[in-house]
């Protein structure tokens, strides 16, 4: 049922079968969804199309996906200093001692690990 036609009908004075209705309805409701979704993928074309425009200008190099992934290290501690760190562990009198020698323990398997780039040890407090 074409608009015209639902509305000679209104227009007649006469009651549209259920069906009629229902169908009008549905058409329209889908007409306004294909309206919406059209301007939206638009949008979406101007978006993408001034984004690559202004990266572009702005010298931003778009991410690339990662290809390869890296080779997950294995970590090893020599026996040595688990050794010397269960002892320090068992004899640390506070929590300050303890914090030391798991600092330093942490320090001395970087250093045998061969990794020179430096860790920031930040300060945690109980409730």
């Amino acid at each position: 049922m074409t608009t015209e036609q639902y509305l000679q009908i209104l227009q007649d004075g006469n009651t549209p079968a259920t069906g009629d209705i229902v169908s009008y309805g549905l058409i329209n409701a889908l007409t306004v969804m294909l309206v919406v979704f059209a301007v939206l993928g638009i949008l979406y074309l101007i978006l993408s199309i001034s984004g690559a425009i202004f990266a572009r200008q702005s010298g931003f190099k778009q991410k690339s996906p990662k290809t390869a992934k890296p080779e997950a290290k294995e970590d090893t501690v020599s026996e040595e200093i688990l050794a010397v760190l269960s002892a320090a562990v068992g004899a640390a009198q506070n929590d300050g001692e303890l914090i030391a020698v798991l600092t330093a323990a942490v320090h001395a398997a970087r250093a045998e690990a061969g990794e020179t780039s430096s860790f920031k040890v930040v300060s945690f407090r109980r409730r």
